[in-house]
């Protein structure tokens, strides 16, 4: 939901420059725009189910990025403590005919929540300690480290989109129908939960031989439809994978909206080379032995076309991707784009928090109090008050503003309460400029 409201303009007499000792003898009325304030609300979204897949590449290139979302698990879960959503958590491979979608049986020590033999985690295991302490982040990141070590003795035609249809109960037959999930997967789908998938790979899918259009396009459909019609967006597809390289070197985190920008929704082969087989990016995580990556070009699709989050996995940290795959499996927003965007008045260096900024009021803070053109209110998800507060501009504890999309952007431990309401007000340009 979004509010809509703007100060009307001024009018203004002015009254001519006549010889000296001679009254005005006209006026001339000119319209002369106000300062405006837009006031955006937000809704944020309850808490809820997720239930969140992990297909990891079981082949032999794989130890390392296993090693490094083991260590980096904590950024994810974290996410998912915050937001406070009831959360199931499985792990299968990308090896489709050995393990066929089976989720990972956990083969450590048993813990409270889940003994040994368990297939995936839950809150149950922390429901003794409760999930922010220390003693629960320790149990989720044992059964998480052991889950994620798959080895790499797996098929080296990775199959990761075969897989995960098999583990859903969404792999067909020759006859058209549905076969059922593997029996170790019994309990993991929730009816009401939203399903979050991501895949890890430093190869690219071979579910269905070369064709990246039709792949992309049919597992795209699959997955979307799991919650069914009108559900579609409960699902979301995340990918690790290997990112394409241009000539001049695209940014990993521009690659959903290059792809947008083409105007195509299915279809885009993010290949640079003839074949599905085309090099991307370099992992530099064992300097004596650099690996490079394939191009993940149909997990690539999937991710766009549901929004989700895209990573490469060549990262030497995982932990800002981990981090950022967290917050958008918990379904809770942090990013909330402005609705007149092209408008926000930054001053003539259009940057926030210079000198040159307009200032707003914000709450009982005057505008010379606030200092700032943006003024942001909303509850965090750890005050019981409920109420709405001034957010700081802060990129560990509230908020950033990001020009080249117009949204503001709750960085760090700052999360907008689930059901709360989010209000940004910011000045907006006038027709009249003191700039160069």
């Amino acid at each position: 939901m979004i509010r809509f409201d703007a100060r009307a303009p001024a009018v203004l007499l002015v009254c001519l420059a006549m010889p000296a000792l001679q009254a005005c003898e006209e006026e001339e009325i000119f319209t002369v725009p106000a300062a405006q304030t837009q006031n955006d609300v937000f809704s944020q979204r309850d808490a809820g189910q997720v239930d969140v897949l992990w297909v990891v590449d079981n082949s032999r290139s794989m130890a390392e990025e296993q090693d490094r979302l083991a260590g980096r698990f904590l950024d994810f879960f974290r996410q998912l403590t915050e937001s406070k959503v009831d959360f199931h958590i499985g792990v299968i491979t990308t090896d489709a005919d050995g393990e066929a979608g089976a989720l990972r049986e956990y083969t450590g020590n048993a813990v409270n929540g889940c003994a040994a033999n368990c297939r995936y985690i839950s809150p149950a295991i922390c429901e003794d300690v409760g999930r922010e302490t220390t003693t629960c982040t320790t149990r989720i990141e044992a059964v998480f480290r052991n889950l994620i070590t798959v080895g790499t003795d797996g098929a080296n035609y990775e199959r990761g989109l075969l897989a995960a249809s098999k583990a859903l109960g969404r792999h067909v037959d020759a006859d058209g129908n549905f076969l059922p999930a593997p029996d170790a997967n019994a309990g993991f789908l929730r009816d009401n939960a939203d399903l979050y998938l991501i895949f890890v790979s430093d190869e690219d899918d071979n579910s269905h031989g070369s064709d990246a259009y039709w792949a992309s396009r049919y597992y795209y459909r699959l997955f979307e439809g799991m919650k069914g019609a009108g559900n579609e967006n409960k699902v979301t597809v995340s990918a690790i994978v290997g990112d394409p390289k241009s000539p001049d070197e695209i940014a990993s985190d521009a690659v959903c909206d290059q792809w947008r920008q083409t105007g195509e929704r299915s279809g885009i082969d993010f290949r640079v080379g003839p074949s599905n087989s085309a090099l991307g990016c370099t992992d530099t995580s064992e300097p004596d032995r650099p690996a490079q990556a394939r191009v993940g070009s149909k997990y690539l699709e999937v991710s766009c076309n549901s929004g989700g989050v895209f990573a490469s996995i060549c990262e030497d940290d995982y932990s800002s991707t981990l981090d950022r795959l967290g917050a958008n499996a918990a379904g809770l927003r942090r990013f909330f784009k402005l609705s007149r965007r092209d408008e926000v008045d930054l001053g003539c260096d259009a940057t926030l928090g210079t000198s040159d900024d307009p200032m707003i009021a914000c709450g009982d803070r005057t505008a010379e109090e606030h200092g700032l053109s943006v003024c942001v209110r909303a509850v965090d998800i750890n005050d019981t008050s409920g109420e709405l507060k001034i957010v700081p501009q802060d990129r560990s504890q509230g908020w950033t503003f990001e020009p080249a999309s117009g949204a503001v952007r709750f960085n760090g431990a700052f999360v907008p309460a689930p059901g709360s309401e989010v209000e940004i007000a910011y000045r907006l340009k006038t027709s009249f400029s003191n700039c160069p």
